[in-house]
């Protein structure tokens, strides 16, 4: 699936459409994520609530709600990161398990 970002003032939303986050049993209102990245895709895996005091430090996101779905918004230093323009590339959902990727789109 691809999509493109969504700008919001000093960085960038991704809009993720609701049955995606229900395939993949987050629930947006109340879980926390892990946002990692390896080479140029961005991973996020849901954190399990015990275990949050053990990533302090890391990159733990929530999601917000954006129109009938949700988004994740990553600033500029991510966007670097995966190599992306905003303004021009589009970016690809995978998923994986219980981890949904983030890739630039060929």
């Amino acid at each position: 699936m691809k999509r493109s970002l969504i700008s919001t003032g000093t960085g960038w939303d991704l809009y993720i459409p609701k049955p995606l986050l229900q395939l993949l049993g987050f629930i947006p209102k109340e879980d926390k994520f892990l946002l990692t990245i390896e080479n140029t895709t961005l991973k996020i895996t849901k954190l399990n609530p015990d275990e949050i005091d053990n990533y302090k430090g890391f990159m733990i996101k929530s999601l917000a709600k954006c129109g009938s779905g949700w988004s994740l918004y990553m600033p500029i230093p991510i966007i670097e990161l995966l190599n992306i323009n905003p303004e021009t590339d589009m970016v690809e959902y995978c998923v994986n398990g219980q981890v949904l990727t983030i890739t630039k789109s060929q």
